[in-house]
């Protein structure tokens, strides 16, 4: 049921980004796996108790660091999604 805990979890921090103002939150055992594109930060969000899991997980937002150019940390991460996808 390995499949079930990852949607789970996905799922999860899925409602902890709607109840929050974070646009992006991922997993720390994601966060180990990903090479983050220039011009995105990842941000500890804390250790969550999410419905479902026996343990807490470590969530972290992604988002554009202030770019010295407008527009530059967009455009590096759908670049870097066209290219790892």
């Amino acid at each position: 049921m390995f499949v079930g805990d990852i949607l789970n979890t996905a799922a999860r921090l899925e409602e902890y980004a709607k109840r929050t103002t974070v646009d992006v939150v991922v997993s720390g055992a994601l966060l180990q796996q990903l090479t983050l594109p220039p011009g995105i930060v990842a941000t500890r969000c804390g250790d969550l108790a999410l419905r479902g899991k026996a343990g807490r997980v470590t969530a972290y937002s992604l988002s554009a660091s202030a770019p010295e150019t407008p527009g530059l940390a967009a455009t590096a991460y759908k670049s870097y999604l066209l290219t790892e996808g």
